[in-house]
């Protein structure tokens, strides 16, 4: 699916971050690792993401923080202006997540 995504998480504060993630990884597998660095730039309540993943390249990700009594629709409207307004076109778009992106790129490199 293409276009703007609803997401919905909830955060959790760890002092020690490796363990829960340990924990996971230990009773639910783990299949890809994704390793990035960001660099956020708030903008109102939207809050752009400049990534650069390791093993496929640099994206930006746009994340609208609906405010109380805004709907999914409205978000959208104001995610999908924002690739516009950077000159970013709709083939440009990526629909799947970056450990998609991975684990295609790995199929790729051992001709699968």
């Amino acid at each position: 699916m293409s276009g703007p995504k609803q997401s919905l998480y909830t955060v959790v504060p760890a002092s020690a971050p490796r363990e829960p993630r340990k924990l996971l990884a230990d009773a639910l597998g783990e299949t890809v690792v994704v390793r990035k660095t960001r660099a956020l730039h708030p903008v109102g309540t939207t809050r752009i993401h400049l990534d650069r993943v390791e093993g496929t390249g640099e994206f930006m990700e746009v994340e609208v923080v609906l405010d109380e009594g805004q709907g999914s629709g409205q978000g959208g409207e104001i995610a999908a202006g924002l690739p516009r307004r950077f000159g970013i076109g709709e083939a440009d778009l990526v629909a799947t997540a970056y450990a998609d992106l991975l684990e295609r790129s790995d199929a790729a490199g051992r001709g699968s």
